[in-house]
């Protein structure tokens, strides 16, 4: 072992000593998960109590693997063999273990297990959630609360919006009216909604301002002035005023008579003057003296240099510097302006917002849900403000805190930390087991600034934790882990020129070390290249009204690098290249190409991939909306729902679901007279495939009207093979964006009564985004950013988006820091107009521009240690703008390898970077023959519709109705079902009493329901329920339902075999009539539309009528069994012909 080996395990050791607290700065690639799983088992062989372990991931990928090695480990102990067992637990002690070391770990496993709640392993918003839930009141939260997905809250968000906007746009000269109409006057009415969003992504900051200017008593632009450096006294008329009087008209007079002196720019500033002396308003004497001392391009005051010419000044010196100090008097006054201004529309933007605010928080405690800045935000006030007794039962329950991916919390996060460790360097709370803070994290892996994370807070609370715990005399360790156990010499080399080094980015990034890594793979081979980027290519300027006579100028420098290196790609597996370093053929599952963005690159990229049969992953991040396969889906609906809107009809004609070509659908639609559905009725009769398609749209329609939005798709998809033509024509990754649909229209559902139009327009509201799972498992190459890489590696990595940077210095609504005392240390600005030239802003803006430069540096740091054994750099130009950003990824990598990298020629003689290392070598895998694979055609059974199943729980088949199937026009969804059962009492009920009693028995009964607890129903709902059973019951074509031979409620319970778990059935059917060699089911349905035919009713209607048949073949075995449904809104007697009536299992 060598002596850089033995250092790096001495310091993991020192890490997971269950003795100290520790703070890990972990480099890329050093085994940040192992040594925490190290510090839990070690923690668990002292002695420590499972429950009272909490480890804080930052991501629930990274809680799961963690759990699952423990799990693992303790597992292997458990069974393991006397000395396997030792050599183990030697490994992880670093020495022999102690006889009750080794009975505890026999048992770990098993204590854990019977832990209450197991290993708290979680995310840091699921550990809030828990500990609210087990506080609910004391927080001040529902018990029983739900939490927000993220497409709900922004949902919920954007109704609190709109509701918000609809009513400032109705008050009356209230505070919301003239605050839209400010804000209206300075943004395009499209631009408002983005506004508020960037507004309401710092919600906790707005409502800390909103709190402080109401406790000071003061309007909230006041406040915001303040932070732009303006007086509290002032005001826009005083401002103003003082403007137009910083000169006199005597001191005009004088003035002009000095520069009647001078030369031609003098005597143009003497007419600017002598405008602002004639003006007969205020206003225009203001902008006269702007003119004269303000320039136009930037509103700064106009130099010294000839204002006024040195001629002038030499001949009336006084003049001349009364002119200047009026000049710098009404620029300090126009910024004055500028600044309260721009208090004046923030405020009015934020008063906007925060009736968004009071809205979106409203709904929410009305439904008991959180969302996850809650979860933070409301543990973060138990902690700090709960009473004794909950901090102590908080306290008690915790013993050791472990923190992974340190780097990536927020302030809030880390306040959530500070509050859970406050007492583990306490005299008091410090118990006589011990207590422990660990965190590892790198600062240079910090790349989710836009949450909040800073990599500045990672350093700041280390040396803030560390004074604690030296204070309370508790032993403290600060471990650096520089050993890369991922990848090998070539990449680190370029990593540490890049980022080492005086000259390299380490401190720009705020790394607070060296940047410098130890090679632990130093014998394996490796590859690191830098290709020359892609440029645009030349456009050839033709005519502007002959645009088709431009020459093409060949593909763009984005498609030809995703060929490029598609080409590479494909010709790696052609040829069986080997991976050195794993001796084996290079594979898909290898390679990572990583992007900055999604766009323009990530598309292109996938494209040429495919293209060239090349097994891809697809986009680590989709928008459901934007899939084709989910189009047509959508498509569908609308057609549906609107047969006369032409657009959908004809997508889904041309679409997979039905599959006409370009000339069918031509044919089909010019010189149509009606609408395309109409044309496609009649020319149904002549054209055989039309005429399949007409069929299939008009089943489609049927459905749409009776199924909920899940039944109906899943009709569609998997009863029609919709599914499978989606996947033949769209290929294998449209089945992931047609499960995350279909997941959708589930969760659709659980929102309240489902209809195909408001499921359509929710999908389309909440524009869901869906993140896939890129961990590598299957063997495709991986498209996809950054961000979404952190944690992953590969093999081969290329980074082809590195010629531009994003450093626009924040967006419209800035932090500008507030020196005054307060609440709250920052103070929200809208930087709108004018505001944005605000020295404030502007320092505001060149602090974020740096903050933006340094972590997308970080960014590249991240990307670059992705790569195990290979990495590519290289970039393709933009047309938009010539050339390289400056300061880019490509330039600052180049730079750095320039002159110590071999440069060589590329495969078309480009200049090439390369730095290599050959390796050991290792002997090329012995290739197994290729298993025979023989084809078979597939079974019948397994493209064939599944039969309808026979329900196998108790249900009562009314109670079985969809609420948005029943639901009439004038009753809510709950009260369509309170009508429903009426119904179903009154038909049990009164075919007992003679007829004349009849009405009078519906009376009572309906009196006796409205007496009860039946407030979702009113009185005309329950007459025109009583009038619905009277009717039928009147009805002669009904009679021989509820004559002799008839009963009502029969209950009935079956097995449908011999075998104990066979399925069971236990219902209760509506009406049972034997009439002759007859038995009639008949089950009532209160819908409000009614299918035409009963190959249309609704699958699982006719499934419950086919279960009681079966149980009642067994019944009556002598006699024909018919299934019917009795319509009440029409009312109609359908029959359902039913395959299955027939003895086919025991009851």
């Amino acid at each position: 072992m060598s002596d850089s080996l033995r250092r790096t395990e001495a310091m993991q050791a020192r890490a997971a000593d269950p003795a100290a607290s520790a703070w890990v700065r972990a480099n890329a690639g050093t085994g940040k998960t192992h040594v925490l799983v190290q510090r839990v088992l070690r923690l668990l062989l002292a002695g420590a109590a499972p429950e009272g372990i909490v480890c804080l991931t930052f991501t629930k990928a990274a809680a799961s693997e963690m759990a699952n090695r423990l799990t693992r480990a303790l597992g292997k102990w458990a069974v393991a063999a006397p000395d396997a067992l030792h050599a183990r637990l030697r490994e992880v002690l670093g020495r022999a273990p102690s006889a009750e070391e080794t009975a505890r770990a026999r048992r770990l496993f098993a204590h854990v297990l019977d832990t209450p709640g197991g290993l708290r392993i979680q995310t840091i918003h699921a550990f809030c959630e828990r500990i609210l839930r087990q506080f609910p009141l004391e927080a001040g939260v529902a018990p029983g609360f739900t939490v927000l997905a993220e497409e709900d809250s922004r949902g919920r968000m954007r109704a609190a919006m709109t509701a918000a906007l609809e009513a400032a746009a109705v008050a009356a000269d209230g505070p919301l009216e003239r605050a839209l109409e400010t804000v209206a006057g300075l943004a395009r009415e499209d631009d408002v909604e983005a506004l508020l969003g960037a507004v309401l992504r710092e919600r906790v900051a707005l409502r800390q301002m909103m709190r402080a200017a109401e406790a000071e008593g003061r309007v909230l632009a006041a406040l915001i002035g303040e932070a732009l450096g303006v007086p509290g006294d002032s005001d826009l008329q005083a401002v103003a005023q003082a403007q137009a009087e910083v000169l006199s008209n005597d001191e005009i007079a004088r003035i002009r008579a000095a520069l009647a002196q001078g030369g031609k720019n003098d005597a143009k500033l003497a007419d600017q003057l002598a405008e602002a002396a004639n003006a007969a308003r205020r206003d225009a004497r203001i902008g006269a003296f702007r003119a004269a001392f303000l320039k136009k391009s930037d509103g700064l005051p106009r130099a010294d240099k000839g204002f006024p010419s040195n001629a002038v000044i030499a001949a009336a010196p006084d003049a001349a510097e009364v002119l200047r100090a009026a000049r710098d008097r009404f620029a300090d006054l126009d910024q004055t302006r500028i600044a309260l201004e721009t208090a004046r529309a923030s405020a009015a933007l934020f008063t906007l917002a925060d009736a968004v605010i009071q809205r979106y928080e409203a709904g929410k405690q009305a439904d008991g849900a959180l969302d996850y800045d809650d979860l933070i935000d409301r543990t973060v006030s138990l902690l700090q403000h709960g009473s004794a007794w909950v901090l102590y039962r908080l306290d008690g329950g915790i013993d050791h805190l472990l923190i992974d991916e340190a780097q990536d919390n927020s302030r809030a996060q880390w306040r959530v930390a500070e509050l859970l460790s406050e007492e583990f360097f306490a005299g008091e709370g410090a118990r006589e087991a011990g207590r422990s803070l660990f965190a590892v994290g790198d600062e240079k892996q910090s790349i989710y600034g836009f949450q909040g994370a800073a990599p500045e807070h990672f350093a700041a609370l280390g040396d803030a934790f560390r004074r604690q715990a030296e204070g309370a005399r508790h032993v403290w360790h600060d471990v650096p882990l520089t050993r890369s156990f991922r990848t090998v010499a070539p990449v680190l080399r370029a990593v540490d020129l890049v980022f080492g080094g005086a000259n390299g980015l380490g401190a720009r990034i705020g790394a607070s070390a060296e940047v410098a890594h130890e090679v632990h793979r130093d014998a394996d081979a490796g590859l690191v290249e830098v290709w020359p980027t892609v440029k645009p290519p030349e456009r050839v300027e033709t005519h502007a009204f002959a645009p088709l006579d431009e020459p093409m100028a060949g593909a763009e420098a984005v498609d030809r690098l995703a060929a490029r290196i598609a080409d590479r790609i494909k010709a790696w597996l052609d040829t069986g290249e080997i991976l050195p370093s794993a001796g084996r053929p290079i594979r898909a599952g290898d390679i990572l190409i990583l992007v900055r963005k999604r766009q323009p690159f990530a598309a292109p990229m996938i494209n040429a991939l495919k293209s060239r049969g090349i097994p891809v992953a697809g986009a680590d991040r989709m928008r459901l909306t934007e899939q084709l396969a989910v189009m047509d889906l959508m498509a569908l609906g609308d057609a549906l729902l609107l047969p006369g809107d032409d657009l959908p009809l004809a997508a889904v004609l041309k679409s997979p679901l039905i599959g006409l070509s370009e000339d069918d659908l031509f044919a089909l639609a010019h010189e149509r007279e009606g609408s395309l559905w109409e044309a496609l009725e009649d020319a149904a009769g002549n054209v055989p495939r039309l005429a399949e398609a007409e069929t299939q749209l008009a089943r489609w329609r049927d459905d749409a009207l009776t199924l909920r939005p899940f039944e109906f798709y899943a009709a569609v998809l998997d009863r029609d093979g919709a599914r499978t033509r989606l996947i033949a024509r769209l290929g294998p990754e449209a089945a992931d964006a047609i499960d995350e649909f279909l997941n959708l229209a589930l969760a659709y559902e659980e929102t309240g009564p489902a209809t195909l139009q408001g499921f359509l327009a929710w999908l389309r509201e909440s524009g869901s985004e869906v993140r896939r799972d890129m961990e590598q498992g299957a063997d495709q190459v991986r498209v996809m950013t950054v961000h979404g890489a952190k944690g992953l590696e590969a093999p081969i990595v290329f980074l082809p988006d590195t010629c531009t940077m994003s450093t626009r210095g924040g967006g419209p609504v800035l932090r500008v820091p507030r020196d005054a005392p307060g609440e709250f240390g920052d103070c929200l600005v809208w930087a709108v107009g004018e505001g944005k030239r605000l020295p404030a802003v502007e320092r505001v803006r060149t602090d974020q521009r740096a903050a933006d430069e340094a972590e997308s540096y970080r960014l590249l740091y991240v990307a670059m240690t992705r790569a195990r054994d290979r990495l590519y750099v290289t970039g393709f130009e933009s047309r938009k703008k010539p050339g390289r950003d400056a300061g880019c990824w490509y330039d600052v990598v180049y730079s750095a390898l320039e002159g110590v990298a071999e440069s060589v020629s590329g495969e078309k003689g480009e200049a090439v970077l390369r730095l290599k290392r050959a390796g050991d070598s290792l002997p090329r895998p012995e290739t197994a023959e290729p298993l025979a694979v023989t084809t078979a055609e597939p079974p019948a059974w397994l493209s064939a519709p599944a039969r309808a199943e026979a329900l196998a729980e108790a249900v009562q088949p009314s109670a079985k109705e969809d609420a948005s199937q029943t639901r009439h026009s004038h009753c809510s969804a709950e009260a369509a079902r309170r009508r429903g059962e009426l119904i179903h009492l009154l038909l049990e009920r009164l075919p007992e009493v003679a007829p004349e009693h009849r009405e009078a028995e519906a009376e009572r009964l309906v009196a006796q329901r409205a007496g009860g607890d039946d407030t979702e129903v009113d009185d005309a709902t329950r007459s025109d329920a009583a009038e619905t059973a009277l009717g039928i019951l009147a009805a002669p074509e009904f009679a021989h339902l509820f004559g002799p031979g008839s009963r009502a409620e029969v209950p009935i319970a079956a097995q449908a075999g011999t075998h104990a778990d066979d399925a069971r059935l236990s219902g209760r059917i509506d009406r049972l009539v034997v009439h002759g060699d007859d038995v009639l089911v008949i089950d009532y349905k209160t819908d409000a539309s009614v299918p035409a035919s009963a190959e249309s009713a609704p699958p699982g209607y006719i499934a419950q009528l086919d279960a009681y048949c079966r149980a009642l073949a067994c019944v009556f075995p002598d006699k024909r069994l018919r299934a019917f449904i009795l319509w009440t809104s029409m009312p109609a007697l359908m029959e359902i012909p039913l395959d299955a009536a027939g003895p086919d299992g025991d009851s």
